[in-house]
C-alpha cells in the first residue's frame, strides 16, 4: 500500500551514516513500550475471554485494563522524555506499530463479542468509562511517538496510527450512550485536528 514511500526510506536508511546514539535510545524506548502494551493487552484480552459474565467477578478485567492504562501512560512518559528517532531508525518503528494496530483489534474484538455479558451484569458503564480513559491515552502515546519520527516518515506512520484509534472509537462508541460519537482521531503533530 505505501510501498513506493517504505522502498525510498529504507533505501535513504541503507545509504544514511550509521544512527546517532541517542536515536538508537529513543528507538529501544518506542519497542520497549510497544513490547509492554502489547503483553498487557494479551492479558487483558485473555481475561476478557475468560469472564463468566458476573458483575462479582467483572473486578479482574477491570483492574487489568487499569494496567493497561498505567502501561499507556508510563510508556508515553517514557518516549516524550526521549530524543528524536533518526530516519535510520525509524524504519524499524513502522512494524511495531502494525503489531500494536493488530493487538488494538484483538482487544476490541474480545469487547465486543461480550457487550451482550457487560451489558446484562450492567457494567457497561465501567467499561465504557475505563475504555475513554485508554482511549485518551493512546492518543497521546501516538501523538508522542509520531513527535518522534523524521518527518518524512509520519506519512506512512499516520494512516496506521490512525487505525488505532478508529478501532478504539468503535469500542468507545459501542459501550457509550445509544447515539454517541466517537471523538475525532488527532491530526499529525503541528497539524490541525480533522473530523473522523
Amino acid at each position: 500500500m505505501h510501498f513506493t514511500k517504505i522502498f525510498s526510506i529504507g533505501l535513504l536508511a541503507t545509504s544514511a551514516t550509521a544512527a546517532p546514539t541517542a536515536s538508537r535510545r529513543s528507538l529501544a524506548d518506542v519497542q520497549a513500550a510497544f513490547d509492554k502494551i502489547q503483553a498487557s493487552i494479551a492479558t487483558m484480552v485473555t481475561k476478557i475471554n475468560a469472564w463468566d459474565g458476573q458483575a462479582a467477578s467483572v473486578t479482574g478485567v477491570m483492574e487489568e485494563s487499569g494496567k493497561l492504562l498505567a502501561t499507556i501512560k508510563s510508556s508515553t512518559t517514557a518516549i516524550q522524555g526521549s530524543s528524536a528517532i533518526g530516519i535510520v531508525d525509524a524504519v524499524g518503528v513502522l512494524g511495531p506499530v502494525n503489531v500494536l494496530s493488530a493487538k488494538v483489534d484483538d482487544v476490541v474484538t474480545a469487547l465486543l463479542t461480550k457487550k451482550g455479558q457487560f451489558d446484562g451484569a450492567k457494567v457497561t458503564g465501567q467499561v465504557s468509562e475505563q475504555l475513554v480513559q485508554d482511549q485518551t491515552a493512546t492518543r497521546e502515546l501516538i501523538k508522542a511517538i509520531l513527535g518522534k519520527l523524521p518527518s518524512m516518515t509520519v506519512p506512512i506512520a499516520q494512516p496506521i496510527a490512525d487505525g488505532v484509534s478508529t478501532k478504539l472509537d468503535k469500542a468507545v462508541t459501542a459501550f457509550g450512550p445509544a447515539g454517541g460519537a466517537a471523538p475525532a482521531a488527532p491530526g499529525a503533530p503541528g497539524a490541525p485536528a480533522t473530523a473522523a
